[in-house]
């Protein structure tokens, strides 16, 4: 497959622009149904389809449901999943979703743990926490694992940066920068999430220490090209 690099940066604000890197799954493979993961790209709740047939159409739909739905985890450490939401008029909540060792299948509407309505074209923001460590575990975190990680490119820039970097890996395949999830298409067309936990160059960097699921959320990096299997269903 050929990658071409011509973004829609006309039609979109900039801050949907994400660095993207491709990652393969290389353990608990089974913990995916999306072909591709992308890490570090931004969210965009779009409402419908706006009668696209599933497709966005650069329009924004009636407002649907923002299902965040647990798959599991293959973590020894504790967890939380929280979102980010803005009102049009600015107002900003962090909501409490679940715990990554939750029953698989525990599922929550974002629009109920908000206060206000989420509007169509709102930036959706999840953020993971360590709350605590495996205790006999042969390791534990340490205060950089507990720190708030982010979705979205996580540039000096952006509002929410995740602190921690990856840089300090020995494969250099597993360096990403300030950026701690993935997400991806799955066969079911919604959005398929999963976020690292450890910080360390110890870290197994497979981002399935959370795995969740999204609906009505599009990817804010619309390289019609590079993402035509993942955008344009």
């Amino acid at each position: 497959m050929h990658f071409k690099t011509c973004f829609m940066a006309l039609a979109l604000p900039w801050g949907l622009l994400a660095q993207t890197a491709i990652y393969k799954p290389y353990r608990n493979s089974a913990m995916w149904s999306a072909d591709t993961l992308y890490v570090g790209a931004s969210f965009l709740y779009t409402g419908a389809g706006s009668g696209g047939g599933g497709k966005w159409t650069k329009k924004f739909g009636a407002l649907e449901p923002i299902t965040v739905t647990l798959k599991g985890n293959e973590a020894a450490w504790e967890g939380e999943l929280w979102a980010i939401v803005q009102s049009a008029t600015g107002k900003e909540e962090t909501v409490y979703l679940f715990n990554n060792h939750d029953v698989p299948g525990t599922s929550v509407d974002l629009r109920t743990r908000v206060s206000f309505g989420i509007p169509s074209g709102a930036d959706i923001t999840f953020m993971y926490k360590v709350v605590a460590d495996c205790g006999p575990c042969w390791t534990g975190a340490v205060a950089e694992d507990r720190l708030p990680k982010y979705s979205g490119p996580n540039r000096g820039s952006d509002k929410y940066r995740s602190p921690a970097t990856s840089d300090n890996m020995p494969n250099p395949n597993w360096r990403f920068g300030n950026r701690w999830s993935v997400v991806g298409r799955d066969p079911a067309g919604d959005l398929e999430f999963g976020f690292e936990d450890n910080t360390q160059a110890s870290s197994d960097m497979d981002f399935d220490d959370v795995v969740f699921t999204v609906t009505n959320l599009e990817i804010g990096v619309f390289n019609r090209t590079l993402l035509s299997k993942d955008l344009v269903r």
